[in-house]
């Protein structure tokens, strides 16, 4: 005979039995096999992190950027950033706010679902075509490239199509929409 079990009476469970298990098996403290060597995890230990290796790199990179006036070009740091940025985090955000605004209604044509398509490609094109311009420049010696500014006009009409695409979606539960707020 099986009794089905709601959420809240699963949790008392699972929190009943993992502090039970919390209180049979303590921790215990990992220790390095030398002292200067850096412990990150549960008896794992890594020899290149300890304090002397993150002395010469630092020095290292006091040497060359400070003094020596050697550093990584300004474009590369800006292709980075806009990979990360732009290529996970804002596509990222496009994608959880697609799944989390509220539905829009069935008879509602306003809001199309191919134009979600349409603003991830256009944004993975476009950043491809902005971090490929970047490194051209950086290849160039130069700090900006027409194909760069080309990927940022792509990236921005990206982020525009997406709100045009949601803008029918956001609403407070019982609340006007934003369209009807306009009329």
């Amino acid at each position: 005979m099986s009794r089905r079990m709601d959420r809240r009476s699963f949790l008392k469970v699972t929190a009943g039995a993992a502090a039970l298990g919390g209180a049979a098996f303590p921790p215990r403290r990992s220790e390095a096999q030398d002292k200067r060597t850096l412990v990150v995890a549960w008896d794992t230990d890594i020899d290149t992190l300890d304090p002397a290796h993150f002395k010469a790199i630092g020095g290292y990179v006091t040497v060359e950027v400070n003094l020596a006036g050697r550093a990584v070009p300004w474009p590369l740091i800006t292709a980075h950033v806009h990979l990360l940025l732009v290529g996970f985090m804002l596509t990222l955000v496009f994608g959880v706010a697609t799944w989390m605004f509220p539905r829009p209604a069935r008879d509602d044509a306003r809001y199309r679902p191919w134009l979600v398509w349409v603003v991830y490609w256009l944004l993975t094109a476009s950043t491809v075509v902005r971090v490929l311009g970047e490194l051209g420049a950086a290849a160039a010696g130069t700090r900006g490239s027409s194909l760069a500014a080309l990927g940022g006009l792509g990236q921005l009409a990206a982020a525009l199509v997406f709100v045009a695409n949601m803008w029918t979606r956001v609403r407070m539960p019982g609340g006007v929409t934003p369209t009807q707020l306009l009329r």
